[in-house]
């Protein structure tokens, strides 16, 4: 199918790649410059870092293209503005564009580097000395629920989205710095999804440690915009996709790494 051939070429063309231990050096050189090319100067991402959006419209009208499609899909073809919802159904879709580019784009991206050890974790108090590509030899690629675990430790380590927000429905007080604070209705709030995922008062004392066994990982985590597979109706609809993909992606660098006599660690040198 076209889908397996592109993962195959993604595959190959991971192996072929330059790698090293750290996201500096991976990006080094000619690599750096198409990094540099591909993420800001492919006509999407560079027109949404200010001021350069609004000096120019997009390469090709492509942001206005895809705002045109979402503007005619079903969830907005009705949509009223007024009272209620001061939008245009342009204004929404043209937003929407932005949010898919920054969240789901970047965010996937992101997640993708952590989980092919092409950017390290972050350096916590203890990590328990384990990378990513020394956990690699220990899977069983032909067990998905244990590659899965694997990357959903990567994605509690190592959030793409660290935080999610909350709009408070009645008048709140927290404790902050040592003093009762108060907050009216409608106060929106930040949720620190990456500081909640390794707190040790809920994962332990090795909250810092890799560990893809940890009980509970599934239906704790906090990614996708939920606690493992319960949310608010706002889950990220992509979280099938994203997890299949991952799933995928790493069965195939694997194999492939299992096909030959090097060990993942050695194979990324």
């Amino acid at each position: 199918t076209t889908a397996q051939t592109l993962l195959d070429d993604l595959a190959r063309d991971y192996r072929d790649l330059r790698h090293a231990s750290s996201v500096d050096a991976f990006f080094g050189g000619g690599i750096a410059v198409h990094a540099w090319r591909s993420f800001y100067s492919d006509g999407i991402s560079g027109y949404y870092l200010w001021p350069f959006g609004a000096l120019a419209p997009s390469e090709d009208g492509a942001i206005e293209k895809v705002a045109a499609i979402y503007e005619a899909s079903p969830a907005l073809r009705h949509l009223q503005s007024g009272a209620q919802f001061n939008m245009t159904r342009r204004e929404l879709a043209a937003l929407s564009v932005a949010i898919m580019r920054m969240i789901a784009v970047q965010s996937f991206s992101r997640l993708m580097e952590v989980v092919l050890a092409a950017s390290p974790l972050p350096t916590y108090p203890s990590t328990g000395g384990v990378g990513q590509t020394a956990v690699w030899d220990k899977l069983d690629l032909s067990d998905d629920d244990e590659v899965q675990q694997y990357i959903f430790e990567c994605t509690r380590l190592s959030s793409p989205i660290p935080t999610t927000h909350h709009v408070a429905r009645k008048p709140f007080s927290t404790l902050m710095d040592g003093e009762m604070m108060t907050f009216p209705s409608g106060t929106p709030v930040a949720l620190p999804l990456s500081l909640a995922n390794v707190d040790p008062s809920f994962w332990g004392e090795d909250a810092f440690t890799f560990d893809a066994t940890r009980p509970e990982l599934r239906e704790s985590l906090l990614a996708f915009n939920s606690v493992g597979d319960q949310s608010a109706g706002r889950e990220c609809p992509a979280k099938a996709l994203v997890m299949q993909t991952l799933t995928e992606v790493v069965k195939l660098l694997g194999s492939g790494v299992e096909s030959g006599t090097e060990t993942a660690e050695a194979a990324l040198e």
